[in-house]
């Protein structure tokens, strides 16, 4: 068994048959750094991108997306997001829908360069790319206004729903 999969098999006992917390489901967006956000065009076609994110203790999710992105041109029409974070070995996820508004000026360059500092993003090949210069990068701050916790037993297949907003 690798450590990963060790890993995975420790974190499933301690979510599965237990209520999950609001509190349970920000340490699990704050242990993550990707997300897949999902859009809706000006055709009125869902559109799907990863994202890197943070979440704070409030519950506002912020990601950064290029200017130049399907993301930017929908969100500019339609500000409602789906949200889902994951697991890679294990099948727990986060599910949110919101709304998402664009922040600008200091406090959005703020955002980013806060984002591109976080261990989980340098980790990662995003860390070093939203340090690029001349990349017109974007904020955005989504009020979420409904998430979901979604885990599944991999023994049983036992699957639980708890909604904590």
């Amino acid at each position: 068994m690798t450590f990963g999969v060790r890993r995975a098999i420790c974190y499933t006992e301690r979510i599965m048959n237990k209520e999950i917390s609001k509190q349970d489901a920000l340490k699990f967006l704050k242990e993550k750094a990707l997300a897949v956000i999902s859009t809706v065009s000006t055709a009125g076609k869902p559109e799907s991108a990863t994202v890197i994110y943070f979440i704070d203790d409030n519950f506002n999710f912020y990601f950064v997306s290029r200017r130049n992105t399907r993301k930017f041109e929908n969100l500019q029409l339609n500000n409602n997001v789906a949200i889902v974070a994951g697991t890679e070995l294990i099948p727990v996820t986060v599910q949110i829908e919101g709304t998402a508004e664009l922040i600008t000026g200091e406090e959005g360059d703020l955002l980013i360069t806060e984002i591109a500092k976080r261990p989980q993003i340098q980790s990662l090949y995003f860390g070093p790319f939203l340090q690029l210069k001349g990349i017109d990068f974007a904020a955005f701050k989504v009020k979420i206004n409904w998430l979901r916790w979604l885990s599944v037993d991999p023994e049983t297949g036992k699957e639980d729903y708890s909604q904590i907003i």
